[in-house]
């Protein structure tokens, strides 16, 4: 049995899955994405001198172009590895490099994507070609809805604002608001939303959910079906979005949804960011229509200078940090062992995903 694993797999989870079996081989995935160097450089001078907006019409015309180039055990993939039969995806491997490399992995029989999100998948595929998917979802709910409290925090004790006086150099009393009585409503109601709404239980807030479907759940009052979006949407303070990235989620927050918000309430982003309309929440922000935001994830991954979030002082940016601890990784690896372990053992796997 043959496991294509990404390079930087840590060398003690290599050497465990070395020690499963004598049977159990291991090759080493390297993916290295080239773009042209001049493209690259005017690219970069474009985004620090043209408008948002501007650049980001002429990006999706002219899009990066990256050539996506796979080495296995050092060695440049130029033929299919017939006898590669799971293949352990990690966030190196993204959808264009997935759709180029799974040509190669003719004889796969199970996928473990280390990414919680599978949105990079084709499920035709890998129903066709019966293959087995199983993904990370859980390993990072507690310290995602740790985040969130900690972004709960940040705002209604304006920990942001202090921040800025500092910078600034300036006193002032700020005045705080009391969590207390006031209401979270959370998109979302999965492995991440039920950890969010247990922890922020635990603060005396109400907090209400909304889901594909209603269901109940002892963390919150109510979850609710996404018909009821909008019910949930007026009455929260703070709305927190744990949604995965489906056909049915993507775009599911426009300026409509936001219009539903209180001014005062606070929007924060914990699932993906193309679940809501970037260019809704900028006019939302610019109209003052909500309170604020915070983004752990984003549509351009923020590379830009001249990105409007920057101007707005009631944006909070995490950069893709909520899921990020200095053991996150070690549990993420160790998952895969542990389905590994169960694989080799001919027992259901955990995680799949239907």
């Amino acid at each position: 049995m043959k496991i294509l694993i990404p390079d930087h797999t840590p060398p003690k989870d290599i050497e465990k899955l070395k020690a499963m079996s004598y049977d159990v081989e291991l090759v080493i995935l390297r993916v290295v994405i080239k773009e042209n160097i001049t493209r690259k450089i005017l690219r970069n001078i474009a985004s620090r001198v043209l408008s948002y907006g501007l650049y980001e019409r002429i990006e999706r015309v002219c899009g990066p172009q990256r050539k996506y180039f796979f080495y296995a055990d050092g060695k440049l993939l130029v033929s299919p590895l017939e006898d590669i039969d799971v293949f352990l995806v990690s966030w190196v491997v993204d959808k264009d490099a997935f759709k180029q490399v799974i040509p190669y992995l003719p004889n796969l029989k199970w996928i473990h994507s280390i990414k919680t999100g599978i949105d990079y998948l084709d499920p035709d595929f890998t129903e066709k070609n019966k293959i087995t998917v199983t993904n990370s979802r859980g390993v990072h709910s507690e310290r995602i809805a740790e985040f969130a409290l900690a972004c709960l925090f940040s705002i209604s004790k304006r920990i942001y604002r202090h921040i800025d006086l500092k910078r600034r150099k300036k006193w002032g009393e700020i005045e705080s608001v009391d969590l207390k009585g006031k209401t979270v409503g959370i998109l979302g109601a999965g492995s991440i939303g039920n950890a969010v709404a247990a922890k922020c239980s635990a603060l005396g807030v109400k907090v209400i959910g909304c889901d594909l479907k209603s269901s109940a759940n002892d963390n919150f009052l109510e979850i609710m079906a996404l018909d009821r979006l909008r019910e949930v949407i007026e009455r929260s303070d703070f709305f927190i979005i744990c949604l995965p990235l489906t056909p049915e989620t993507e775009g599911l927050i426009s300026f409509k949804e936001l219009s539903f918000m209180k001014r005062s309430a606070f929007i924060i982003n914990l699932g993906r960011s193309t679940v809501i309309n970037e260019k809704a929440l900028i006019k939302a922000l610019e109209e003052k229509a909500i309170g604020g935001a915070i983004f752990d994830v984003f549509h351009n991954k923020m590379q830009l200078p001249n990105h409007p979030f920057y101007k707005f002082d009631n944006v909070i940016l995490t950069h893709y940090s909520a899921h990020a601890s200095e053991s996150s990784q070690r549990e993420l690896f160790e998952l895969f062992i542990m389905n590994m372990e169960r694989y080799l053992k001919g027992q259901e796997l955990l995680n799949v995903v239907s």
